[in-house]
């Protein structure tokens, strides 16, 4: 399962094939010199990388915001959790620490069941946390299909998405592709050039 697109795919999608679209007008124009083809695509390319790198980081800030948030609704405290609650979740995150040690699937399974017929939320909060971070796609799915957490399968899904949506080899490849979008390809005129070199040639037309 691969990381989830955002708005910031389609508008350097929207960004890329402008780019393109002014590359060629500036290779098909006989009245510029080869030099001042260079100079103009120089400038297009270095404002295209410069623009394309910004959706980037715009873009990993936003995941990072949407996970953090998605990590509170499923197995967080609220903000005014009472201090009691808090303590509880300290400790039922050392149960869950104790029990991933000693590497027992049963164990933390058998943890879990515990915590769910004696109604302790934090606890099952906890196994939660732990489950996302390993990758126990079982724990998860118990949870998520349990009676009363139907409306969570959405958030489920999208935060295993950004929390494992590189786990497998063909999800990082994917993964590479989809940010593909945000590489703006040297038009054949400056090719040979290094991306500072490339910055150089349009800070010196401005």
């Amino acid at each position: 399962m691969t990381l989830p697109k955002t708005k910031h795919h389609e508008q350097a999608h929207e960004l890329k094939t402008r780019y393109l679209s002014q590359v060629a007008a500036v290779q098909n124009d006989n009245r510029l010199t080869p030099e001042g083809k260079r100079s103009k695509l120089a400038t297009l390319h270095a404002n295209t990388v410069q623009q394309l790198s910004k959706l980037k980081r715009e873009r990993d800030a936003a995941l990072t915001t949407r996970r953090a948030d998605l990590e509170r609704q499923l197995f967080g405290l609220p903000t005014t959790a009472p201090t009691s609650d808090t303590v509880s979740y300290r400790d039922a995150l050392d149960r869950v620490t104790r029990a991933a040690e000693a590497k027992d699937d049963k164990a933390m399974h058998q943890l879990y069941d515990n915590a769910r017929l004696s109604g302790d939320s934090i606890l099952v909060k906890a196994i939660l946390g732990h489950a996302y971070r390993t990758g126990t796609a079982e724990l998860v799915n118990r949870y998520l299909n349990e009676p009363g957490n139907e409306a969570l399968d959405q958030k489920g899904v999208e935060l295993w998405q950004l929390m494992r949506g590189d786990d497998g080899a063909g999800d990082q490849a994917q993964n590479a592709m989809n940010d593909w979008v945000f590489n703006a390809e040297k038009p054949a005129e400056i090719r040979a050039y290094s991306e500072a070199a490339i910055s150089q040639m349009a800070a010196a037309a401005e």
